[in-house]
């Protein structure tokens, strides 16, 4: 893999102004918090424009699983009852898990190649979350700064046990999952609470709630959050088999009648979070802003994986009331939608607890997807994948199709209530406010749920000052990965039209800076883009 840190970020910071000293609020504990930064990757997608490229044009990524994982030959059987085997031969799979560029993260090819993938990715992700929001440069003495993941222990153990390197230091810390959440913190020197958060499918929402809590709380300045799940071997396939939650047409169809199970996939997601106040007092771009979150658990079910309408749609009450926000005001709910015949139904019911029913006179319509129809239930990752797409959602002020869904569940009554299912692309209607505000749910089959509301960003002017001649500096480690840096960088600015002020300082004050460079004077971005493809 090129070299991290040399590519750009998908946005540019407005030039900020100094940094704001701490504060303490009146009202810490329901702070809005700011998403300052945010970076992923899902199958079929390398990055978060390809992911939303995705989700617009309603493509589904699952499909057989290769013979290069696992071979289903071999583990593939329709019989429930077969031992040692899988009923579902189909997954949403990441590409090119194995490449990794050890020597940015300064560490040893042999350290590297004992490390669970799982710790690369979120390695990687998180350095490109910082990217993105401008915050990639050296701080001398440390950030006071979180780092919270979802993720449980890898397969890796068992593919270096087969092959005889299971027992190292190396391969000890490589695949421990308290030390996946460490690496991150190590490697940037962040001094605030780093931890690893297994609560099943709800993993990665959690861990964005208590990096909310941490910062709401005092304990960090600003948190990493976000989760990550990889399978490398067909134990999950064979194991979830046994449970009978995997879907036998290896279909996820969220909300749909023919909805039968749950498909896996994989995926790796993050967010940078800040106090929104402090967020906007140094200048911070933010891509959307907490208002509210939550977690608690479904207690005494009708089985220890059977969710709880009441549990949830307590949380959701209590997360809504909690940020002052009225239920005709959200106008999009990112559902947890695994695509179940018993789970959905249970869900809409808690949803409809909480949002109110249709029946009043001028109640306002709110969407309702599950990225699961896209990428499959990414386990651990699964509530970042979702938060995701709903800040993505609220970058395009569209809503994209939830896909499979045609005819409903027939255990859901969609004609009484404000839930509408998104059947294709459309504009991100806004409630009574006039402001876009949505939801996000994750539900672990542990009980524990988590939920979110999101709001746009402060309004704020996108007209570019006029620039003054400023000078632009990129660098890489080498001549080629600067090549495809000035590649990339021209075609942001060409698309998103940044002011050259903004530019300038997120390339100089918010990367490192390493070795291979290159300086241009520019006089405004479309000078720049000309300097830059001609160079």
């Amino acid at each position: 893999l090129p070299a991290l840190g040399t590519a750009v970020a998908s946005s540019v910071l407005p030039a900020p102004a100094a940094p704001a000293a701490p504060t303490v609020a009146d009202d810490v504990g329901t702070a809005d918090i700011a998403v300052i930064g945010m970076a992923g990757r899902f199958p079929d997608a390398p990055d978060l424009d390809a992911f939303w490229d995705n989700l617009a044009d309603g493509r589904s990524s699952v499909r057989e699983v290769p013979p290069e994982r696992w071979d289903p030959r071999e583990f593939y059987d329709p019989d429930r009852r077969a031992v040692g085997r899988t009923y579902s031969k189909w997954a949403a799979l990441l590409d090119g898990i194995d490449r990794f560029d050890p020597q940015f993260f300064r560490m040893s090819p042999l350290e590297a190649e004992a490390m669970d993938p799982q710790q690369r990715l979120f390695l990687q992700t998180a350095w490109q979350t910082l990217e993105d929001a401008g915050h990639a440069g050296e701080a001398p003495g440390g950030r006071r700064w979180g780092v919270y993941v979802g993720c449980a222990t890898g397969e890796y153990l068992d593919l270096l046990r087969a092959d005889g390197r299971s027992e190292t230091a190396h391969a000890f810390l490589g695949n421990s999952a308290s030390v996946l959440a460490a690496r991150i913190a190590y490697h940037l020197d962040l001094t605030g609470p780093t931890m690893a958060i297994d609560t099943a499918c709800s993993s990665s929402l959690v861990a964005v709630h208590l990096a909310c809590e941490s910062i709401r709380n005092g304990e960090c300045d600003a948190a990493l959050a976000g989760g990550v799940a990889l399978m490398l071997t067909p134990r999950m396939h064979i194991l979830t088999s046994k449970t009978g939650m995997l879907s036998p047409t290896g279909c996820t169809a969220p909300f749909d009648a023919s909805a039968d199970g749950i498909v896996l996939g994989e995926g790796v997601g993050a967010v940078l979070l800040k106090r929104l106040d402090r967020a906007l007092a140094d200048g911070d771009r933010i891509h959307g802003v907490i208002r509210g979150s939550g977690i608690n658990g479904d207690g005494r079910t009708n089985g220890i994986t059977a969710p709880s309408a009441a549990g949830q749609a307590a949380l959701l009450e209590r997360v809504r009331t909690r940020a002052g926000i009225r239920p005709e005001d959200i106008t999009y709910v990112e559902a947890h939608g695994t695509g179940t015949p018993l789970g959905d139904p249970i869900e809409v019911k808690a949803l409809e607890q909480a949002l109110g029913d249709g029946g009043r006179a001028g109640s306002h319509p709110c969407g309702l997807g599950s990225v699961k129809g896209n990428i499959g239930h990414t386990t651990t990752a699964a509530g970042v994948a979702g938060l995701l797409k709903l800040l993505l959602s609220l970058r395009h002020r569209q809503l994209p199709p939830s896909v499979n869904y045609t005819t409903p569940n027939p255990e859901i009554d969609f004609g009484r209530s404000r839930l509408r299912p998104v059947t294709a692309l459309s504009p991100w209607l806004p409630g009574p406010s006039g402001e876009l505000v949505g939801a996000v749910s994750s539900f672990g089959f542990s009980g524990t749920n988590a939920h979110l509301l999101v709001a746009e960003s402060p309004r704020h002017d996108d007209t570019p000052p006029e620039a003054a001649t400023m000078m632009i500096p990129l660098s890489a480690r080498n001549r080629p990965a600067l090549v495809r840096n000035m590649t990339e960088l021209a075609d942001r600015l060409a698309a998103d039209r940044p002011a050259l002020a903004d530019v300038a300082t997120t390339l100089g004050a918010g990367r490192p800076h390493h070795g291979v460079r290159e300086a241009f004077v520019a006089t405004g971005t479309d000078d720049l883009v000309h300097q830059l493809r001609a160079a």
